[in-house]
């Protein structure tokens, strides 16, 4: 009959695809992920972190097999030889390395904690303690010694570098190359005790001639940074935190004025206290009291030439500890994109202008327990003397469905400013998997739904977004879309727009080769924006082309179309406003930048086109010079010429840092900065002293003049110093 005829085809065709398909899938397959079992050493094995392995035991600890090239030509064995040992003991993990090097090739003029080592050979690697391949400890460590933690969140999707970590390391030349050793406390890390095994992955930069030898799953289609691809480590069993219990006490004494209200020194010295108490290997309690930022770096300057806030990232180290239990939906925590943050740690202890909130103290429990992750954060606020005491808090919880996937829900509670309460809760989902698409081709989706209650406001808000991404070795592609309605209002939180849908597409194509060009990649993501009634708001055009030579000097240009529909006048610097209208723009951009090893780079970079009712004439230059260990300068100056039908404007930005770094425990970083709108210019000073791992010493200084009007002399306004020791204790 033909209807049994035509379900026979059916079914052979069905065969014959599942048999190819099946093919295709067993030919990409990646292989099967390495496991080890470090050595244990004994309690008396007595190593000394200095650099030198000349320890009995490192001769028989367990070396991990040979690395093999990723970048830029994956598969390619390696022309000069890397061993890396891996070890424990009841308190410590240890890595020793040792690197070859040929010779003028060797890179090693970094010694500054969480230094930038791009100019430098390094070794960086992570731990997944938990083996659930959704959180990690990212270390580095350069051949010149400096030293770099963060924390990986979302399978190594997100990247939080602004985590310091208490651990030893120390590096020394030689005529070979380079050598490094590490050692890791348990202390500094959470564990599951009941995981089988740790998740791991080691790599070797080699800054002067750009490439990349990975130990586990060295394809280009996976990033180093995967935590879902890298090897595993077994049999790390009794090992030891002690009783759990954590005391970081401080003191601090300053001396401040204010010229422009005072011509007196204010004195005063303060104390407060970090208490921690690990209930379990992974799930920890922190009590702080009299919390103090004294150390934190000051903002960098920007400018704003949109009719939307800016974003600034979180410094403050009390904010960042954990930071990533606390990331919600697919806006990567710290990004400060068009996507909503639920919660943003800026909200606490700081004013919208940046100045000081008093923090009295907070309380915050944080890990992860039997595949749930939790985040609670609640402080208390010393606001004003009209509203002496504010309350916020912050709640986040997820649970992992699958060893790739995760539900979580998010709470935040309380008004940063003003008076009343506030609240936003949401829910967000993300499955993903590795290898959708074989080996390095991996998927992953997210979903997520905002809502957010503040009385006194025009009513309640919501945020719906969803957003589906695909990767290989050579392409990425990302569709995104949301909804924020306009009242939508996460008081302890940011958000760029609301009362928009926005749909975006991102999509680049990245070429390698072993050539004199070395990565060519090219890129474009489109993004239409509307209004809740559906008029469009703007759209956006660009493509973007970046090439990387064999040298690592890169070069790099773009073109983008875009428009954007102004619903009122608003300013966008001193008496120039930007009158309500429709504006069509295109714009065009060129880059081109040293190879970070030089001893001298830097980049250019200019911009020209339309903005708004005229054009835009924006360049920039960032010179650097590293001429040995010891001393590092860099400068930046950015210059944005606006002519426009209703006015014109020239902003300058200004920037200098001089870095000396006599060893890895003592830097002494200087940074100075200056913009013609607020005719401010600052000058920054600290001074940290690391007598070891958890126990600092700052000294910091800062001041402040300004000037009146343009061409005005400058008048000093603020100097301010600040001397602050604080000591961690272990129990």
């Amino acid at each position: 009959m033909p209807g049994a005829q035509r379900a026979r085809s059916v079914r052979r065709t069905l065969r014959l695809l599942f048999a190819v398909l099946t093919i295709c899938l067993v030919g990409v397959m990646p292989a099967q992920r390495p496991s080890v079992a470090p050595t244990r050493f004994p309690d008396d094995a007595n190593i000394v972190v200095d650099g030198a392995l000349d320890e009995p035991a490192w001769r028989d600890a367990l070396r991990l097999d040979v690395l093999t090239e990723t970048e830029p030509v994956e598969g390619r064995a390696p022309e000069v030889g890397t061993i890396v040992r891996i070890a424990y003991d009841r308190d410590f993990v240890y890595l020793a390395m040792e690197c070859e090097e040929r010779p003028g090739l060797l890179r090693s003029r970094l010694m500054q904690r969480d230094a930038n080592l791009d100019p430098d050979d390094r070794i960086e690697w992570w731990i997944d303690s938990f083996g659930a391949q959704r959180f990690g400890y990212w270390f580095q460590i350069g051949a010149g010694g400096s030293q770099g933690d963060a924390l990986l969140s979302e399978a190594g999707t997100s990247f939080n570098k602004q985590w310091d970590g208490i651990w030893y390391g120390r590096t020394r030349l030689n005529d070979r190359g380079w050598q490094a050793e590490v050692a890791i406390p348990f202390q500094t890390i959470g564990f599951d005790r009941a995981a089988p095994r740790w998740g791991f992955n080691v790599r070797r930069l080699r800054s002067a001639v750009g490439t990349d030898y990975r130990w586990a799953s060295p394809r280009v289609a996976y990033r180093f940074f995967d935590l879902r691809v890298g090897g595993w480590l077994t049999g790390m069993q009794e090992l030891r935190q002690g009783l759990g219990i954590s005391a970081v006490p401080y003191v601090r004494f300053n001396a401040s004025r204010d010229r422009r209200v005072s011509k007196h020194t204010s004195r005063t010295g303060d104390f407060g206290m970090d208490l921690g108490y690990r209930i379990t290997p992974s799930l920890g309690l922190l009590l702080t009291y009299n919390t103090d930022f004294a150390e934190t770096e000051v903002d960098d300057r920007q400018v704003n030439l949109t009719r939307f806030p800016l974003f600034f990232p979180e410094k403050r180290d009390f904010f960042l500890q954990d930071s990533d239990l606390f990331e919600f939906g697919f806006s990567g925590g710290f990004g400060g994109g068009s996507s909503p943050l639920p919660f943003f740690s800026r909200r606490i202890g700081l004013s919208d202008s940046g100045g000081i909130v008093p923090l009295i103290g907070g309380l915050r429990l944080s890990g992860r327990v039997a595949g749930w992750n939790i985040g609670a954060l609640g402080t208390l606020m010393d606001e004003s003397a009209a509203d002496p005491e504010k309350g916020l808090g912050v709640v986040r919880v997820s649970r992992n469905i699958s060893s790739q996937s995760a539900v979580g829900i998010i709470a935040t509670g309380g008004r940063p400013t003003g008076r009343g309460d506030a609240a936003t809760v949401g829910a967000d989902l993300r499955l993903s998997d590795s290898e959708l698409l074989g080996a390095g081709g991996s998927g992953t989706l997210w979903v997520y739904g905002l809502t957010t209650q503040a009385p006194g406001t025009s009513g309640d808000g919501e945020a719906v977004g969803m957003r589906g991404q695909i990767r290989t070795a050579q392409w990425e592609h990302r569709a995104t879309a949301e909804h924020i309605e306009p009242e939508f209002d996460p008081q302890l939180g940011f958000v760029r727009r609301t009362g928009i849908r926005r749909y975006q597409w991102d999509s680049s194509f990245t070429r390698r080769s072993g050539g004199v060009l070395q990565e060519f990649e090219l890129g474009s993501s489109p993004q239409l924006t509307t209004t809740d009634s559906n008029g469009d708001d703007s759209w956006s055009l660009p493509l973007e082309l970046d090439i990387r030579f064999q040298s690592q000097d890169r070069i790099g240009v773009e073109a983008r179309r875009r428009f954007e529909r102004v619903p009122s006048a608003f300013e966008i610097n001193d008496g120039v406003f930007v009158s309500a209208g429709e504006y069509y723009e295109t714009r065009f951009e060129a880059f081109a930048s040293a190879a970070d090893n030089r001893v001298l780079g830097g980049s250019v970079s200019v911009e020209w086109g339309d903005l708004f009712s005229g054009d835009l004439l924006r360049w920039s230059v960032r010179p650097s010079f590293i001429p040995n260990r010891y001393l590092q300068i860099s400068a930046e100056y950015q210059e944005f010429i606006v002519n426009l039908n209703e006015g014109d404007f020239t902003t300058r930005v200004a920037e200098g840092r001089v870095d000396v770094t006599p060893s890895p425990d003592l830097a002494w970083r200087n940074l100075v900065q200056w913009d013609t709108n607020s005719r401010d210019l600052t000058f920054q000073s600290r001074l940290r002293w690391i007598r070891e791992p958890g126990q600092d010493l700052f000294l910091v200084a800062l001041f402040g003049w300004n000037s009146a009007a343009p061409g005005a002399p400058l008048i000093p306004t603020t100097q301010d110093f600040t001397l602050k020791a604080e000591y961690t204790i272990r129990f």
